[in-house]
């Protein structure tokens, strides 16, 4: 067999050292904004690591609050649990038997453009609202949280 280039002892074929890939001026400048927007949001977004060396005992004293576990409340708490998993099996089977006809509705190649464009827009919607409902529930922890820190001052 005739190779253009040396094999190493495990068949690989070495090649010449290539100079590493040019970083565009486009990506300094993001990286730059990245960081820029990191550090200007460090003291309004109250990041102190060092409240974590600080305040270790609160933490420990927090840890100890759960042990020994109270299991008084243990069976309405297995209760509990077993409705919650009642509600994920319901919402599977309601998200399967969704998702088979809105799936071939949103297919192109067998629903005509009228049909699968709507229905994809739908989809989207659907996809988002989770995380709109997440960022909106973010939100009001956030001002419940700033407006409690304003009150304790």
């Amino acid at each position: 067999m005739i190779c253009a280039a040396p094999l190493t002892a495990d068949g690989v074929a070495l090649t010449t050292a290539s100079r590493p890939p040019r970083t565009s001026v486009g990506a300094l400048v993001a990286w730059a904004l990245l960081l820029g927007l990191l550090a200007a949001s460090w003291k309004d977004a109250e990041i102190r690591p060092l409240d974590l060396l600080r305040d270790a005992g609160n933490m420990v004293e927090y840890g100890r609050g759960f042990f020994p576990p109270d299991l008084h409340d243990c069976r309405q708490y297995l209760q509990e649990t077993i409705v919650t998993f009642e509600i994920s099996l319901w919402r599977t089977v309601l998200a399967v038997l969704d998702a088979v006809p809105l799936g071939l509705l949103a297919s192109a190649n067998i629903t005509p453009w009228w049909v699968h464009q709507p229905v994809r827009r739908l989809l989207n919607v659907c996809r988002a609202a989770v995380l709109l409902m997440l960022v909106v529930s973010v939100t009001a922890l956030d001002l419940i949280s700033a407006r409690i820190r304003k009150l304790m001052v």
